[in-house]
């Protein structure tokens, strides 16, 4: 069975007895380290849109935010 919905608006608990599984597994979504994350400091993503890690590490004089940019393969909508 395929069931595709092209958006889906959830206002009570919703349950799901089994794996999810996105279609996002191109692995795409980057991340860039930031002149605030220091000097010499790396990042790495592991994951795609939907869910990984982003390691981090900073380097000499970092500052307190804005150390990394993350771009997604698709844009995520901001709610309403």
């Amino acid at each position: 069975m395929v069931l595709t919905v092209q958006a889906l608006v959830v206002n009570v608990t919703l349950t799901v007895n089994g794996h999810i599984i996105t279609g996002n597994s191109s692995g795409s979504t980057t991340a860039a380290v930031n002149a605030n994350a220091g000097t010499g400091a790396t990042c790495t993503v592991s994951g795609n849109d939907t869910a990984g890690t982003i390691t981090i590490v900073t380097g000499t004089g970092s500052g307190t935010a804005g150390a990394v940019s993350t771009t997604y393969t698709m844009e995520y909508i901001v709610a309403q």
